[in-house]
């Protein structure tokens, strides 16, 4: 549990998220977020040291830089990017509430035992946000709201003791407080100028002198009143979104914010040990219907690296029919992440690619028709017993034909699934054994099936020796004929 004399509670506020999302596109671009007043909401680095500032005229801060790139307030994207940061911090925090605009409110009294005591948690939270590059200010409180109201006022007070805080809760103005225009001038109007003239008056009068609205506010400063809150619940996907800064009419120009997005893909995978089984990309256009590109992968995937490649591969064929203004990342097939078996004593090639990878960057570059994979039939007749196929095909496996075949041998079907008793190297025909010397070396196994299809056969294979030592496949027939069938590696 944690002392009733520390604050239990941390607010992260992001005054310029939209912003400063924005201006990782191109740190070069000054920006400037506008609410529905055209009047300056949020702006990046470059605008600020410019000289606009929040609150600002539109037509003013274009004064002041005319290059200026001016972006409407989209708070569906600023719940966006919240959530991504919620998602990011999981590890560092497990209840994290989405219930204020522009911040995240962490429970982080039950982390610290855990991260080694208040200061050490807070210095490796710290240093992933702001590896976000992102702008922020965090205020602990004993109460989630007097945490929203000291980081929304501009104060970074995350250690904080709750003295410290009471006194510096108490020297806000009302301008720093939360309240509308006009509950901040019914309170000036009765000579109110800091909170401290606010909690000096008993809660009793509140409620007969001003409106409920300020009461409820205080109780909920106080902690006499519990909020009910937006708790976050990590995405069972992964969905990522990038509003483009300007139109990208090029396919080429969609790998710098791809790159950024399935880095973070990537993490989204690690973090929790998963791997993707496929990854669509959708390209958002003006006026054209969305453009979209799947990436289907032969075998889970959780390099950021490998998915670059695939994306690039597709891209290189890709025509667009509009500029593009928005991307999104999905990633719903996740499975578990699986370590390849590897010998300890192996010599290994860190640049090789695995069948894997091999195989996705042939499905990336090639149609889907043009790649084929072998895979096993339910056909014990050595010719038949393999098929090509391609992805989009339903692959026959063993055991899934007809069981009426009553007459299909034991010894066959286990020789199907025991490949090691088949040659890699099968000859296209079965061959008159040469008249040389030759030494069996297993006793025989029969296959006798084919009747359903009129290409009945009744064979008994041997694995034999020739007389240079190589291991082959030969078999019997019931006019004892012998045949070559194929060689071992």
């Amino acid at each position: 549990m944690a002392s009733p004399n520390l604050p239990v509670w941390l607010y992260l506020h992001f005054p310029h998220l939209q912003a400063d999302q924005l201006s990782l596109q191109n740190p070069q671009t000054p920006i400037a977020i506008l609410d529905q007043g055209k009047r300056v909401w949020q702006h990046c680095r470059l605008a600020q040291a410019s000289g606009v500032q929040t609150g600002m005229v539109f037509t003013t801060a274009l004064q002041l830089d005319p290059e200026l790139q001016l972006q409407p307030q989209r708070s569906n994207e600023q719940q966006q990017i919240l959530a991504q940061i919620a998602d990011y911090c999981y590890q560092w925090c497990a209840r994290i509430a989405l219930s204020f605009e522009q911040g995240l409110l962490l429970e982080v009294a039950t982390m610290w035992r855990l991260f080694g005591g208040r200061a050490n948690y807070w210095q490796q939270l710290q240093q992933a946000l702001q590896s976000r590059q992102l702008r922020f200010h965090a205020a602990a409180g004993t109460t989630p709201m007097a945490a929203y109201v000291l980081a929304r006022a501009g104060y970074d007070l995350p250690l904080a003791s709750t003295q410290q805080l009471n006194q510096q809760l108490q020297q806000l103005t009302l301008q720093q407080l939360p309240l509308s225009a006009s509950q901040q001038q019914s309170l000036t109007d009765v000579g109110i100028k800091q909170l401290a003239d606010l909690t000096n008056i008993p809660m009793a009068q509140w409620r007969r002198r001003f409106s409920g609205e300020i009461a409820t506010w205080l109780e909920r400063l106080n902690g006499d009143k519990v909020d009910d809150h937006c708790w976050f619940e990590p995405p069972a996907q992964f969905v990522r979104n990038w509003h483009c800064l300007h139109e990208i009419n090029h396919s080429n120009g969609l790998l710098f914010p791809l790159q950024h997005m399935l880095k973070e893909l990537n993490h989204y995978l690690r973090r929790r040990q998963l791997a993707a089984c496929a990854v669509e990309l959708i390209l958002q256009h003006r006026e054209q219907t969305d453009s979209q590109i799947s990436l289907r992968l032969a075998q889970p995937e959780h390099q950021a690296s490998e998915f670059l490649i695939l994306a690039r591969l597709r891209l290189q064929q890709l025509s667009l029919p509009e500029a593009v203004i928005g991307i999104q990342v999905v990633a719903a097939e996740l499975v578990p992440q699986q370590q390849p078996a590897t010998d300890l004593f192996a010599a290994t090639n860190s640049h090789a690619l695995d069948g894997g990878q091999l195989l996705n960057r042939l499905r990336s570059r090639l149609a889907p028709s043009d790649v084929k994979h072998l895979v096993l039939s339910a056909d014990p007749r050595p010719e038949r017993a393999f098929q090509l196929v391609t992805e989009s095909d339903t692959p026959i496996t063993a055991g899934t034909q007809n069981s009426g075949r009553g007459d299909v041998q034991d010894n066959g079907r286990d020789h199907i699934q025991d490949s090691a008793n088949r040659p890699v190297w099968l000859l296209p025909k079965p061959i008159p054994l040469p008249n040389q010397p030759w030494e069996l070396k297993s006793a025989p196994e029969r296959i006798a099936c084919g009747w359903w299809d009129d290409g009945a056969i009744q064979r008994d294979y041997f694995v034999a020796v020739d007389q240079h030592g190589q291991l082959c496949w030969v078999f019997r027939t019931p006019a004892n004929q012998w045949f070559l069938h194929g060689w071992f590696g």
